[in-house]
C-alpha cells in the first residue's frame, strides 16, 4: 500500500518549511529607528545650571542639553 496515508508529525508541510517557523517568536523589533542615548550625570546638569549654561525654570530638552555642551 504506497498511498495509505501515512502519519506526519503536526506541523509537517510536506517539504517546505513549517509555518511556526516561519513566524517571528516574539514582538516587533525596530532596528532602524532604534535611538540610543548616553547617560547624563546629575552632576555635570548641576554644573551646567551653576555656570548658567542652563535654565533651570524651563523645562530641559535634548536640544537644550546638545546646545549647552
Amino acid at each position: 500500500k504506497a498511498r495509505s496515508g501515512g502519519t506526519h508529525p503536526l506541523g509537517f508541510e510536506g517539504g517546505h518549511k513549517p509555518y511556526y517557523q516561519t513566524v517571528q517568536k516574539f514582538g516587533f523589533k525596530n532596528f532602524r529607528g532604534k535611538r540610543t542615548y548616553q547617560p547624563l550625570n546629575l552632576d555635570r546638569l548641576q554644573h551646567w545650571i551653576d555656570r548658567g549654561l542652563i535654565d533651570p525654570n524651563k523645562t530641559i530638552t535634548m536640544k537644550e542639553l546638545v546646545d549647552s555642551g
